[in-house]
Parts: C-alpha cells; structure tokens; sequence
C-alpha cells in the first residue's frame, strides 16, 4: 500500500474533523450537565430563598418591634438600679447614725449605771459609817455587861452560899 500525499492528507483531515466532533460531543455533554446542575442549583437555592427569607423578615420585624421595648426595659432597668443603690446609700448613712446614736446611748447608761451603782455603794458605806457602827459599839456594850451580869450570877467555886 502506498500511501500519497493527498490520501494523507485526506485521513489526517478526516481524523482532525473526527477528533474535533467528538470534542464537540464531550463539550455538549458537559454544557448539557453544567445546565442540569445549575438549574438544579437554581432550585434549591430559590427552596432555601423561599424558607430563609420569610425567616429573616419574621426576625427583623421581631428585632424591630422589641427594640424600643428592650431599650424602654434597659433605661428601667438602669432607674431601678440608681434608686436601688441612692437607697442603699441613704440607709446606710441612716444605719451609721443609729449606730452611733446608740453607741452614745450606750456610753450614758454605762455613765449612769456607774455614777448610780457608785452612789449605793457610798450610800452602803454612809449607811455602815452612820447607823452599823453604833450599833455594833452598843451590841459590844451589851455583850459585855452581859457577861458581867453573868459573872455575877453564876457561884463561885469555893462558896457554898447560893445566894452570893
């Protein structure tokens, strides 16, 4: 077999024009997937469009409405704590000062009881000084003749006279 130019080059252009259709056959076939995926791509993006963005709205209209309630709730929130902590600050000022009122109180009674326990305990003494002493020297004089009046009652030893 013999082989001129001409057939060559006629079976290298029929090869050529082959290879180029079947190229033309692989790329029809991947547009073909391509658009298959896309528009598979297409729907579900347009089903998660469909759930998603009602979603959001619902929740933006939500943030909407509740941010001036949450701000109108904050600012409250922030009064309360003021009031709180100005009370708090009063009643301990007020606390402080009973405190000390009744420290001072305290330190009276504590005066008064001393000052008063010591004026009974002079009056004991005044008392012992002016009405126990006398009795005491008059109790020691009546014991004493007493016992004289006794000494001469009583017989003496070596005298048989019961009279004496």
């Amino acid at each position: 077999m013999h082989w001129n130019t001409e057939t060559l080059l006629i079976a290298f252009v029929a090869f050529t024009g082959f290879a180029v259709f079947m190229q033309a056959c692989v790329l029809l076939g991947i547009l073909l997937s391509l658009t298959r995926a896309a528009r598979s791509a297409l729907e579900v993006t347009e089903d998660f469009r469909a759930t998603v963005v009602p979603l959001i709205q619902s929740t933006r209209d939500l943030i909407e409405r509740a941010t001036p309630q949450l701000l109108a709730a904050s600012a409250n929130m922030l009064e309360l704590t003021e009031g709180i902590r100005t009370e708090t600050a009063e009643l301990r000022s007020n606390l402080a000062d009973i405190l000390n009122r009744v420290h001072r109180q305290t330190v009276r009674l504590d005066t008064m009881l001393a000052s008063g326990l010591d004026s009974v305990q002079n009056a004991a003494q005044a008392v012992e000084t002016a009405v126990l002493r006398p009795a005491r020297i008059a109790n020691r004089i009546v014991r004493t003749a007493n016992a004289m009046l006794d000494a001469y009652r009583t017989p003496r030893r070596g005298s048989n006279d019961p009279h004496v």
